[in-house]
């Protein structure tokens, strides 16, 4: 069974280079375990890609049952319905807002989508909006008064947004893009921040109406950096990988590279961005010189990041973390602790950095979260 599984998943990554590069596909004759596939595919947040090139090749689709390909042809259409209500929404709050001089930075997620050769394909998820400290206030004002649920006024400055719903479509609107409980790293992460936030911003059109993005450079660092926390934190789906992916390749030629290493450098992320851009190059098609820095650092470690990331899935939904978690209080901090200390052992050999970085941050917040209890 374990080998089944092992193959499906070859095959799942298959149909993901295949589709996003519009290349030759290869599948051995006695392949029919498609119903495996379009579940690690769901699993891993890309099954609208895989999907959409299961049902595009007769050789695979006349091979699929009529409930599966009846279910992925449904998972698709509902994707795209889901891509055109959140630009909707996206373009309506960001005329509110911007009607109350409130300029609204679009990050990941929508953004990243047209980085694809499909956008619509893309597994959606929320809008990320980053709005900055001076306007954050007004800017609830403004949700507020669309909202069908927001957070309590006094509970959007505990972390770094406050959460929204226009209906079903989910916002988090951001007054810092990320917060670190260490001070000198998250000083350090806030002045990039600023830097790519208000200074070189990028245009995107959707639905013919201009939105801001970050500067390239900056925007280039934010999407890794995403995926490095949650790989670190929880896990992450093969979604996350092709973002980066997508990104870097349709803004080959335009980075200014000495400022994209200036930040990795400075932020301590550069043996973590060479080791994922491995899994990129020799995993997932994309070609070595669209990577920035590219570098082999071997086929052993990348192997290891692939398995992790196949194994736990999008936001670690493939791990017991969020399923055995249910204790309330106490009970749930602690079982928290024995999690993110048995990942960190797990991963201190992959990336002895980062995760050394991940768990002094984790005890700092511990420390803080036990104080104000």
């Amino acid at each position: 069974m374990k080998e089944k599984l092992f193959f499906a998943e070859d095959i799942c990554i298959r149909l993901l280079k295949s589709e996003l590069w519009d290349a030759p596909l290869e599948i051995p004759d006695d392949f029919s375990d498609w119903g495996m596939v379009a579940r690690i595919a769901k699993k891993q947040s890309v099954l609208g890609i895989a999907g959409n090139r299961m049902l595009a090749l007769p050789s695979i689709s006349e091979n699929l049952s009529p409930d599966l390909k009846s279910k992925v042809k449904s998972f698709i259409m509902g994707n795209m319905l889901m891509h055109q209500k959140l630009n909707h929404d996206l373009l309506m709050t960001k005329e509110s807002l911007e009607k109350r001089n409130v300029s609204p930075i679009l990050l990941k997620g929508q953004g990243v989508a047209s980085c694809y050769p499909n956008p619509y394909l893309r597994q959606c998820g929320d809008i990320d909006y980053y709005i900055g400290e001076s306007k954050y206030e007004d800017a609830y004002e403004v949700f507020q008064e669309i909202a069908t649920k927001i957070d309590a006024r006094g509970k959007i400055y505990d972390g770094k947004h406050f959460h929204v719903f226009i209906g079903k479509t989910e916002f988090d609107v951001h007054r810092f893009c990320g917060m670190y409980s260490l001070k000198s790293y998250n000083r350090k992460f806030q002045e990039e921040a600023v830097r790519g936030l208000t200074s070189g911003l990028t245009e995107l059109q959707i639905n013919g109406v201009s939105v801001l993005t970050p500067s390239i450079e900056f925007n280039a660092y934010y999407i890794f950096n995403h995926l490095l926390n949650h790989f670190m934190v929880s896990g992450i789906g093969l979604r996350h990988l092709c973002d980066l992916m997508m990104f870097l390749h349709v803004n080959h030629g335009r980075l200014d590279l000495d400022e994209l290493k200036r930040i990795l450098v400075r932020m301590d992320v550069m043996y973590p961005w060479k080791l994922f851009g491995g899994v990129l190059v020799e995993v997932l098609g994309l070609p070595a010189a669209e990577f920035p820095f590219y570098e082999s650092l071997g086929r052993k470690n990348i192997n290891r990041v692939v398995r992790h990331v196949l194994d736990e899935g999008n936001f670690g939904i493939g791990t017991d973390y969020y399923v055995r978690n249910q204790k309330k209080g106490l009970g749930r901090y602690l079982y928290s602790v024995k999690f993110h200390v048995r990942r960190f052992l797990r991963l201190m050999f992959l990336l002895p950095g980062a995760s050394m970085r991940r768990m002094a941050n984790y005890l700092v917040f511990s420390i803080g979260y036990m104080r104000r209890r």
